[in-house]
């Protein structure tokens, strides 16, 4: 799960940065949309986790998901799924929250390990 969540983050910060304002490199977000897809159906795979670690489970699927949906709303073969003002907005709110839930999901880590 670290692995995942690791890599997936590595992708992020290459494909957005990683301050507060969204910058998206079209460039890199076209290699690493299918990368980044992978990552989160693989992160579906983990199984079911001991109920101790529920907490952790329900973060850990809140960031690939968050990080997925970041995915595709810079994913430039679907640029016009979504008007420019509403695409950066979605994936400005994306990119908080994911940051936002990644730290949580650090945070259950430290309390189970």
């Amino acid at each position: 799960m670290k692995s995942c969540v690791s890599r997936t983050d590595s992708l992020i910060t290459q494909t957005f940065a990683s301050g507060a304002r969204c910058v998206v490199d079209t460039g890199t977000a076209r290699q690493n949309v299918e990368a980044a897809r992978s990552l989160y159906l693989e992160s579906s795979n983990i199984g079911l986790p001991p109920y101790e670690c529920r907490d952790v489970a329900e973060r850990f699927a809140d960031v690939m998901a968050l990080a997925d949906n970041a995915f595709i709303y810079a994913d430039p073969t679907r640029k016009d799924d979504f008007p420019d003002a509403a695409g950066e907005f979605l994936l400005e709110t994306t990119l908080r929250d994911y940051r936002r839930n990644l730290e949580r999901l650090r945070y259950e880590i430290e309390k189970v390990t």
